[in-house]
C-alpha cells in the first residue's frame, strides 16, 4: 500500500514539475517573478513609484 501511496506522490510531484516547467516557458515573466520573490531581490529603483510598488508586494 505504501508503494501505491509512494507512487502516486512521485508521479504528482512529477506533473506539478511538468506544468511548472511548460508555464515558465511560456510565461517567462512567471519564472522571472517566481526567482525574484524566492531570494528576495529588493528593487534599486530611481522611481520612488517603482520602488514603492516592489517594496508593497513583498510585504504579502
Amino acid at each position: 500500500m505504501q508503494k501505491v501511496e509512494q507512487c502516486r506522490s512521485n508521479c504528482r510531484a512529477q506533473l506539478n514539475n511538468e506544468i511548472f516547467a511548460l508555464l515558465s516557458t511560456r510565461f517567462y515573466c512567471l519564472k522571472i517573478d517566481h526567482l525574484i520573490k524566492r531570494i528576495g531581490i529588493i528593487a534599486f529603483c530611481r522611481s520612488p513609484k517603482v520602488a514603492d510598488l516592489f517594496q508593497s508586494e513583498s510585504a504579502f
